[in-house]
């Protein structure tokens, strides 16, 4: 190591101390340039290290920065599932709506947003709002053990106890369930918190059934669903009317929500009085099911008497005693026509301006018979006119010659009967004793057919007053009918 010069002080430098002029100290630490040179070479070995590991911390710390910077990136790569839709957001802004499920891509937060929204169905069960007030045990209780539990006792609270008020001034209690679907999903997220969309749309389902009910009696409401005909309609409309209430107020929201189901899952009277209703619907249904085994056995008994022709002879019947009834003798006449048409089987013109049927049943066959026995009858009448007119003929030609020839016919057909009974003498015989006793086997044998003969025509005089029984039920059954 090569020393120094020593440092001079410049001329004109300070003024010397007052103690008078002293030599400077001289140096306690002489530098020198090393040999590579540099401010590296300078620093001792810790130092080195010391520099180095900054260095790789450095160059570590902005590779991770440029991972987080890739990380946050594809952060923003995400998947819309099944039964999802998505929304797109930009700086709060909606970018894209309605996105279909599979991967997406949306700006990281803050910058941008990836909103996802169910749209499968969902479920509210209104089961305590228009309900008699129980306990949480009770609620899910059918309608027979809450009369169990409350009888004798059932008082209605309007404070405590939910009902409906129905069109005409009754109070009557319910159940409803609704099934719904977020279909627009941008007004969705926009207007509906989803903590609070079972409360919106119950509030939304609440005013239609409010609506609804205020719009039919409560017979119409009770009995609905086991009547037919108008109630099982208005049923049906009690339904259609509060959904359609609701559906509107959501719609009024722009919530986004569209119901699919609203159904009536029960309804009953005020606890009080509901056995009186009981009654009443237990009479109203057992009078529709009475009718309808009238009707049944209406139809039952025409068909079989006049088949598909049954009514449209109906129809021909009542014009032809309207027609009798206002002394209209042609309308009767046209009636009367129309009727003998359907029974020969040629076409006529229905009450309803179309071609009757062609008469089948029990008529069909009685008026087959009727025409096969007139056209035997005449051919009968015919056959022996002409063997009279014969015979005749051959009596005057040869009377004893017809007469032995009736003799013989006669005795032929009286020895062919099942009575009567034949013995064989042999020739030359002048004593016959007869012991008058019947041949058994013959009379065994005639026993059986007068059993069989008196058989068949019992059962055809039993078919003949089940036939008749049964016309005379079907006349009384739609009397009754037209009664009621």
């Amino acid at each position: 190591m090569s020393e120094l010069p020593p440092i001079t002080p410049p001329a004109g430098g300070p003024p010397s101390s007052p103690r008078g002029t002293e030599s400077r100290r001289a140096a306690s630490v002489t530098l020198r340039e090393a040999e590579g040179g540099g401010v590296s070479s300078l620093m001792d070995p810790a130092t080195q290290s010391l520099a180095d590991a900054i260095r790789i911390t450095y160059r570590l710390l902005q590779g991770a920065m440029v991972v987080l910077a890739a990380l946050f990136l594809l952060s923003g790569f995400q998947s819309i599932k099944e039964g999802e839709r998505g929304i797109r957001l930009v700086l709060g802004r909606v970018q894209a709506d309605d996105l279909s499920p599979g991967f997406r891509f949306s700006l990281p937060h803050p910058f941008g947003e990836l909103v996802k929204v169910q749209t499968g169905t969902s479920s509210v069960r209104l089961h305590k709002e228009f309900w008699p007030a129980v306990d949480d045990e009770m609620a899910e209780k059918s309608v027979e053990d809450l009369l169990k539990t409350t009888a004798g006792s059932a008082t209605l609270d309007p404070g405590r106890d939910g009902s409906v008020i129905t069109g005409d001034g009754n109070i009557a209690h319910t159940r409803w369930t609704v099934a719904y679907r977020r279909e627009r999903v941008r007004s969705y997220a926009a207007n509906v918190l989803p903590e609070d969309e079972p409360r919106i749309v119950r509030a939304a389902v609440m005013r239609g059934v409010v609506h609804a009910c205020a719009g039919v009696t409560i017979d119409e409401l009770l009995q609905s669903q086991a009547g037919v005909g108008r109630t099982q309609g208005t049923f049906r409309a009690v339904e259609a009317s509060a959904r359609q209430v609701a559906q509107a107020t959501l719609d009024a929201m722009d919530s986004g929500i569209t119901i699919e189901q609203l159904v009536l899952e029960e309804k009953i009277p005020p606890l009080r009085v509901f056995n009186k209703f009981a009654a009443v619907e237990s009479a109203v249904s057992t009078a529709n099911k009475n009718r309808e085994e009238a009707q049944l056995a209406r139809r039952s008994v025409l068909t079989a008497v006049a088949g598909e022709a049954a009514e449209p002879l109906l129809g021909f019947i009542d014009r032809y005693e309207q027609g009798l009834n206002q002394g209209d003798e042609k309308a009767a006449a046209a009636a009367l026509a129309s009727i003998e048409a359907v029974f020969e089987g040629r076409p006529a013109v229905a009450p309803d301006r179309e071609s009757a049927p062609t008469l089948t049943g029990r008529a069909a066959n009685l008026f087959s018979e009727a025409r096969a026995y007139r056209s035997g009858a005449a051919v009968n009448a015919q056959t022996q006119l002409a063997v009279f007119r014969a015979k005749r003929e051959s009596y005057r030609k040869n009377p004893s010659l017809l007469v032995n020839r009736e003799i013989t016919d006669a005795l032929r057909v009286f020895l062919s009967r099942d009575s009567v009974q034949q013995w064989v003498l042999p020739a030359g015989t002048t004593t016959l004793e007869l012991l008058l006793n019947r041949d058994p086997d013959i009379a065994r044998e005639q026993e059986r057919l007068r059993k069989q003969r008196e058989a068949e025509e019992a059962k055809i005089q039993r078919d003949r007053d089940r036939d008749r029984k049964k016309v005379e039920e079907g006349e009384t059954g739609a009397v009754k009918n037209v009664k009621t």
